[in-house]
């Protein structure tokens, strides 16, 4: 679907909602500001995604741990690099799924693990492929996505897995070694 059809659904259907919203309800959700967010995200919004035959979530944090940025011609933040590190490799999914959602040239994420064949396997399979795939098949996946895996089992090697905006697996190499 083209985002203006997009947006002409969402419209419709927000407005059926607020016209089926009883008026009482309207005037008591408009005297302060937390109940009237709490019309729109906990009454109206999920009835409009439902409508729209999707799902509705309130609030997903898109707070990512670092930045590049550019200084635009209007002295505007342009961020270029989103960056997130993870510690813990089995919730790296989350931080995947964060960096789908934005719209950057270059989304990066560095995690620390015991490297092999088998973990390899494990952890890109189950952790981060899938999610970027879905996102290349039902959205617009935007820029490259890039993990950077830190091993220090016996020697500190860095290796890298890259995702273009297809979701195929473009790179994937031993970067360097340290120490």
């Amino acid at each position: 679907m083209l985002s203006i059809e997009l947006w002409n659904d969402f419209k419709a259907n927000l407005k059926d909602c607020l016209l089926a919203t009883p008026k009482d309800k309207l005037l008591h959700s408009w005297g302060t500001n937390p109940s009237r967010t709490t019309l729109y995200f906990e009454g109206i919004l999920p009835v409009v995604a439902s409508k729209m035959n999707l799902l509705f979530k309130s609030e997903k944090p898109l707070r990512v741990d670092g930045l590049f940025y550019k200084i635009g011609g209007q002295s505007t933040q342009i961020p270029i690099v989103a960056i997130e590190a993870e510690n813990n490799i089995k919730s790296s999914d989350q931080e995947i799924e964060k960096l789908c959602y934005l719209a950057v040239p270059l989304k990066i994420l560095f995690v620390c693990y015991e490297w092999n064949e088998a973990t390899e396997k494990e952890i890109s399979e189950g952790y981060w492929e899938y999610i970027i795939e879905d996102f290349a098949s039902e959205n617009i996946l935007t820029g490259t996505t890039a993990i950077i895996i830190a091993d220090w089992s016996n020697k500190l090697t860095f290796q890298s897995r890259v995702y273009n905006l297809k979701g195929e697996l473009v790179e994937k190499e031993n970067l360097f070694q340290l120490l």
